[in-house]
């Protein structure tokens, strides 16, 4: 499904609210804490969330993101430094790919014991990208393609580092653990919102939205690195795979809400001005 090529998507996302979930079994996902656990979509959970009303001003938008719980905040975690010795800088996403792979579940999530296997060959592709990247050796990435595939893959292989170290197999993941902790990445500190935030300036909007994570509530793990020769379809197909995810993108049609990943609700104003000038109108209609 395309946004622009369906009117009423842009109308539903600036109607929506987010929930924050966790996952189920052993693989692990990005939450806030334990109370903000996974809740079916019904009337008997309807405290959790707040159903949207029938007319936008009645509208209360309860956003219970992993840095707005109102739960109690930890202190910054140790950062975490690959060595590097020894590593040459080049453009190499092999181990990535042979992670990826052994890794990535069918529903985009990891399989933790299947990550405890390949920690050698993650923290190899760790140390590549570390003295190599944009900044350090922008002669390696000539072109925006390349660059959206280094950082596409980078936030791949860290969130997978991150939710190792913060002791995966769990159901949820302290934020701070994934989204405050540093790493050292193309020559420099960086976490995980640093890389969003160079996502977010990419002349695609949905670069951002589906910058993978190990959560449901970000875009699912791919199954194989970007490239700068494949990077814009497979944005698009990840786009397009996210929204017609029901576990990451749910419309209750009964309560008149719509649950949408934080990264897309982020969008919400300049979906409504591309829908408005596409298809005429002014801002949602109920």
């Amino acid at each position: 499904m395309n946004v622009r090529a369906t009117p009423s998507v842009p109308l539903l996302l600036s109607l929506g609210v987010l929930a924050v979930q966790s996952s189920n079994g052993n693989k692990s996902q990005c939450g806030s804490c334990n109370q903000l656990t996974s809740q079916p979509i019904n009337q008997s959970t309807s405290q959790r969330t707040t159903v949207m009303q029938r007319t936008l001003t009645n509208i209360a938008i309860v956003l219970l993101a992993a840095l707005a719980c109102g739960c109690p905040s930890t202190a910054t975690p140790a950062p975490i430094v690959v060595a590097t010795q020894g590593v040459a800088p080049a453009v190499d996403y092999s181990n990535l790919s042979a992670v990826l792979g052994k890794v990535v579940t069918s529903d985009g999530l990891i399989s933790c014991s299947a990550l405890r296997e390949s920690t050698a060959r993650l923290d190899a592709q760790l140390a590549l990208l570390a003295i190599t990247g944009p900044s350090k050796t922008p002669q390696l990435f000539p072109t925006d393609d390349d660059r959206a595939a280094y950082w596409l893959n980078a936030r791949a292989a860290w969130a997978m580092k991150l939710a190792q170290a913060a002791g995966c197999p769990r159901e949820s993941i302290e934020p701070a653990l994934l989204l405050d902790r540093q790493f050292n990445l193309d020559g420099r500190m960086m976490n995980l919102p640093q890389i969003d935030a160079i996502l977010a300036a990419d002349r695609d909007w949905r670069t951002d939205v589906v910058a993978p994570c190990v959560c449901l509530e970000r875009a699912a793990l791919p199954a194989r690195p970007f490239t700068g020769k494949d990077v814009r379809g497979r944005i698009e197909a990840a786009f397009d795979e996210l929204v017609n995810d029901p576990r990451r993108f749910k419309i209750d049609v009964a309560a008149y809400r719509v649950l949408v990943p934080m990264a897309l609700w982020d969008r919400r104003e300049q979906l409504t001005r591309e829908y408005d000038r596409e298809y005429g109108g002014q801002g949602p209609h109920c």
